[in-house]
């Protein structure tokens, strides 16, 4: 289906004298009010606006998006509005502005009409050609010939972590540690120079490096006083490499694994907080818990 679909000519707003996102949301929450017949446009508003205080839906290359989910609205809206002039939302600029309204129950659809929105603005010449509209119809004529299509189905590529790095095997502990701290992560995909996936290493298996074996057939160390035991981590965190320590990378998921699927890997493997996703074995990114959080359950 062709995400233009969804665009109606009485809810996109070219050249509107806006200052902020918030004003911006307003106006278009009020069409969307009077043309759906909703009683209290207020609290829409504010349903929107508790949404934006979670997570800005305000992405770079001037795309805003906030969206809500509302009890009978039965429908999925998407309204636009491009301001008379780009407006600032923290330090980011608003080219256009995609309201989305739906209710409880298109979870499904209202996330891949997101992600297609997201597509979208991911490629500036489209970008471009929609912000050229002279109208409320052109920019359907425009927006409809990007062949911007929605899926039924929630794919891992939908909400994985395209730009996580990686290291290679000859990183050491040093490079390790740094790319945890770098990153806020303790999840470490381990990839040859062709990208291909070779291996992984988690922070438990740097630790475990530190800790002599006699210490990890102990039931604890409340007796230790020092740490003497990471003495060899610290002593040779800048030779030891990561294709020492580094694990076999499972399981994997596939960009086109579907999130059920992605979900029962988690459960299966409950000391998983982080995937990495391969296609014909190359690493192309991460599928973490939070990224399941960010974007699908709290999408």
């Amino acid at each position: 289906m062709n995400l233009a679909h969804f665009l109606k000519p009485r809810h996109i707003k070219i050249g509107v004298p806006v200052a902020t996102k918030e004003q911006a949301i307003k106006h278009l929450v009020e069409i969307i009010a009077c043309d759906y017949r909703i009683p209290d446009a207020g609290l829409l508003y504010t349903r929107i606006l508790d949404r934006e205080s979670i997570a800005s839906t305000t992405l770079e290359n001037g795309l805003s998006m906030p969206h809500a989910r509302i009890e009978n609205f039965y429908d999925l809206s998407v309204s636009v509005l491009i301001p008379e002039t780009p407006i600032m939302d923290g330090d980011r600029l608003i080219r256009i502005l995609f309201l989305i309204i739906t209710d409880m129950t298109k979870s499904n659809l209202y996330l891949n009409v997101m992600a297609g929105i997201v597509s979208m603005h991911q490629n500036e010449e489209y970008m471009s050609l929609i912000l050229g509209a002279g109208s409320p119809k052109d920019f359907v004529k425009r927006f409809e010939s990007c062949n911007i299509t929605i899926n039924k189905v929630i794919f891992v590529r939908d909400i994985m972590n395209t730009a996580y790095g990686s290291l290679p095997t000859s990183a050491t502990l040093k490079d390790a540690l740094d790319f945890i701290v770098r990153n806020q992560t303790p999840y470490i995909p381990v990839c040859d120079e062709k990208m291909e996936l070779i291996g992984e290493v988690i922070m438990t298996d740097i630790l475990t490096v530190g800790m002599p074996h006699y210490t990890q057939l102990l039931k604890n160390l409340a007796f230790l006083s020092s740490i003497e035991p990471l003495d060899e981590l610290l002593r040779n965190e800048s030779v030891l490499e990561l294709g020492m320590i580094m694990r076999k990378p499972s399981p994997v998921l596939s960009p086109d694994t579907i999130i059920v699927e992605a979900l029962f890997q988690f459960i299966r493997h409950g000391n998983r907080s982080f995937l990495p996703v391969v296609e014909n074995g190359i690493f192309k990114g991460v599928l973490s818990h939070m990224d399941l959080v960010n974007n699908f359950l709290r999408a």
